[in-house]
């Protein structure tokens, strides 16, 4: 049978039976250690388990047959030992005492380090229970700013219904100016394409605004998606980022509560603009109704016809001053309007950051 094995089959076979033989256990190091006492090459694992397989088959014999027989072997040399040299039985006690103090300590550790990991994985738990109410706690935030973010919207819209209201007082007013004559047919003029250009920049302002509101939406919902797509892979990462993300959050939230009262305050200024604006029309059409009664006096009392131009003369002049307190406000309310467009992109911008914040601690 062994004529027709090739080299390193027959090296191998030799080696296992050397082994048998000797009554030793038949692994792999046993095999490459033989073949290098018997002068061969040590050889890979592969062909060696290959070739012990064909091996137990040319014996008739199981792997598990071939580790029955290895313990037998093993037994029958260790009760060949004993029987040759015996131990004392106090120094088997010792021994056996010794081995029962080993098991039971690493027992213990075994116990102390399964406590640990239990007290860890609570630990876990209890942290992430305290992400899902900090999450809660961010929505709610997040839910509040949405609403502010509408309340400025519809206070913008009243800004526009306020100024379509001016415009139509101030086209009233423009009929009765018209009847009190040529004298004031320039003012008028003047008056009327300062009006339209500040109607013009309150639109372009509203425009702008309407703008920025919807690109500020469409980066809301961009970055919505983005920490959706990402949540699962940050969560690892946010576990070790926590503590930095609740202190970063709190000042967020400092500087957010700092934007909402200077908001307000912008809000008072544009209310007290709005009114000083009323206070102003209601002036000027006080004056008006003064001038058409000068008119009148006119007509009928031609010989105080002097002084009457005189007090026309006079109410001209109070209603130019009128006027430049009127383009004097419009300035301001412009301006107010610019610090709102500011205030908003703040606004913007740190509810970009509150969001990425909230995506990271979500995460």
């Amino acid at each position: 049978m062994k004529n027709k094995l090739g080299r390193r089959e027959g090296e191998v076979w030799d080696a296992c039976d050397e082994l048998l033989g000797e009554e030793k256990k038949i692994t792999l190091d046993t095999i490459q250690d033989k073949l290098e006492e018997l002068g061969f090459d040590r050889g890979s694992p592969n062909y060696i388990y290959k070739y012990r397989k064909t091996w137990l088959d040319h014996k008739g014999m199981t792997m598990d047959e071939l580790k029955a027989l290895a313990f037998e072997h093993e037994r029958e040399a260790l009760r060949r030992e004993s029987n040759q040299d015996e131990l004392p039985k106090p120094l088997l006690k010792r021994f056996e005492l010794f081995v029962r103090e080993i098991k039971e300590g690493l027992k213990r550790e075994y116990s102390e380090k399964l406590d640990s990991l239990s007290h860890e994985n609570d630990s876990l738990k209890s942290a992430i229970k305290s992400l899902d109410v900090e999450k809660q706690a961010i929505e709610l935030g997040r839910e509040k700013l949405d609403a502010q973010v509408q309340q400025l919207e519809s206070e913008a819209h009243g800004l526009a219904d306020t100024a379509e209201q001016l415009k139509q007082e101030n086209a009233l007013l423009e009929r009765d100016v018209i009847s009190g004559g040529n004298l004031l047919a320039e003012v008028k003029d003047n008056y009327e394409r300062q009006l339209e250009q500040a109607y013009e920049q309150h639109q372009a302002g509203i425009l702008k605004h309407e703008a920025l509101l919807s690109e500020s939406r469409a980066n809301h919902n961009k970055e919505r998606e983005q920490w959706a797509a990402s949540q699962e892979s940050m969560r690892e990462q946010h576990m070790l980022q926590v503590d930095a993300l609740k202190t970063e959050n709190m000042k967020l939230s400092q500087q957010l509560d700092k934007i909402t009262i200077e908001s307000r305050r912008v809000s008072q200024r544009l209310d007290e603009a709005v009114q000083l604006q009323s206070r102003q029309q209601t002036q000027i059409k006080h004056m008006s109704d003064e001038l058409t009664e000068c008119k009148q006096e006119i007509h009928s009392h031609e010989i105080n016809q002097a002084s009457k131009e005189a007090q026309i003369a006079g109410l001209e002049t109070q209603l130019k001053e009128i006027k430049i307190a009127y383009e004097n406000i419009s300035q301001k309310l412009l301006k107010e309007r610019e610090q709102s467009v500011i205030l908003n992109k703040t606004l913007d911008k740190l509810l970009e950051e509150k969001q990425k914040v909230a995506g990271k601690e979500l995460s």
